[in-house]
Formats: C-alpha cells, structure tokens, sequence
C-alpha cells in the first residue's frame, strides 16, 4: 500500500532523507522570549556575553539553563512551533527531552569548543530529531558545522570498523567536508544527530548562542537516554497505554 503525503511533506521528507536536516522557519516568537529571559539573566545582548567581565560564565550558564527549565512554558512552546515538522518527520506519539540546552559560543575562546562527534555514538539513539534553534546569527565559524550525511556514513563506518585509530584521524579524513550552518534567529535546523557535527575555534567577533533539546517517537529505542532520566512522554495514544498496562501484568 503507497502511503499518500502531501506535496510540501513529501518534499520536507526529500530533503531530510537527502540531507539528514532542514532549516525552517520558527512558527511563533518562542526564540524572542528565550532571548529576552537570557538578556535579562546575562545583562547584556547575547551576542556580547564575551564582553562581560566575567572570567568563568559557566555557572550563569547553568543557572539560565535552570530557570529555563523551571518554566516549562518553554518546552510547550518550542514543541508546539516545530509540532507539523516534528509530526512529519518523527511521528505524533513522542517523547520530549527533559531539559533545554544552552550552548554559548565565544570568539576565541578554547573552552567554548565542542569537538566532533555524533550522539548516536555518545549514548542517544538512532531515532532523535535534534531542534537547534540560534538565539543570535549564526555563521561561520561561530556557528555548528555538520558532516553532510553520506560523508557522515562513511566516516562512521570507517571508525566502527577500526580504520580510524583516533578520533584525531577521523577528523583530519573530513576536515576538507565541515558545512558550517548559517542562519538568523527566526529560523531553526532540525537534524538528525546520527550527522558528524561540533564546532571550532570562533573567530568573529561575535557571541553565538543557541538552545537545543530533541524529540523522538515514544515506541522506538532509547539506547542509555531513558524514558524518566532524561525523556519524558508527551503524546501517548490510548492504544499504547492500555498496551503497557498489559505489558505490565
């Protein structure tokens, strides 16, 4: 039986399957609410947190990631502007993360750098969909980069089967394949976290931040991020509820 889909979600799921991501336009205000609880929290525009005089952010850091996850006005909020992407890409019985991230990106600064990787290698599983959503522009080399999606498959073959020795080597091998992602607040990029992606040394002259959290389909598996510790269900359907009572006898 051929599945009938409408011609933009037909598209939106060309895209994806080709790229492994898409950028789209944010539905709602949700990232000038977010950005206006971070000025407030920082004391200044984002994009000039390194201008504050503070050697060590790292604990406001945590803090705004706390009060973020306090009011869980935010969480409904980026669900319900991504809700027909999400929808359509991952399914409409979900889990959500638990917790907001807050990612802040620093010209110059070496502490700011998160080195290549794939979540899917680091504990999550293979079926999430990451919402990464800037809070100031994101370009260049303040912004992520990502390993496009053959590449990514290739690379990660390579390490599984042992070909790399380190993960030095396996940076060095993609190095000339870094797509760094470039867009404004008002847009968001939805990626699969299966993709190589990290970020390098900053050099403009402006502070990146950004927040992310991910989504998945409640029935598929969940590897060491549990259902509890670290996703919560937000859309089970009666059918599976009754099944898990049962699964429980």
């Amino acid at each position: 039986m051929q599945i009938v889909l409408e011609e933009n979600e037909l598209h939106n799921h060309q895209i994806f399957l080709e790229n492994g991501y898409i950028i789209v336009k944010n539905s709602t205000n949700t990232y000038e609410k977010i950005q206006d609880e971070l000025t407030s929290i920082f004391e200044m525009d984002l994009n000039r947190i390194h201008q504050s005089d503070l050697k060590d952010i790292n604990p406001i850091r945590l803090d705004a990631i706390k009060r973020l996850n306090q009011d869980h006005s935010f969480h409904h909020s980026i669900y319900n502007d991504f809700k027909s992407y999400i929808y359509s890409l991952v399914g409409n019985e979900l889990a959500m993360q638990k917790n907001i991230n807050l990612s802040i990106h620093r010209p110059n600064i070496s502490d700011d750098l998160l080195d290549i990787h794939s979540d899917s290698l680091c504990g999550n599983s293979n079926y999430e969909l990451t919402v990464w959503m800037p809070l100031t522009k994101a370009y260049d080399s303040n912004s992520m980069y990502i390993i496009p999606l053959k590449d990514s498959v290739q690379a990660i073959t390579k390490l599984k089967n042992g070909e790399y020795k380190t993960i030095e080597n396996l940076k060095e091998d993609v190095k000339s394949k870094y797509k760094f992602i470039n867009i404004d607040p008002g847009e968001t990029l939805l990626f699969s976290h299966n993709l190589l992606h990290g970020n390098i040394i900053n050099e403009t002259s402006e502070t990146r931040c950004s927040i992310n959290m991910r989504f998945k389909s409640l029935l598929t598996p969940y590897d060491q991020k549990e259902m509890g510790s670290y996703y919560i269900p937000i859309s089970p359907k009666p059918v599976t509820k009754l099944g898990n009572m049962f699964d429980e006898l």
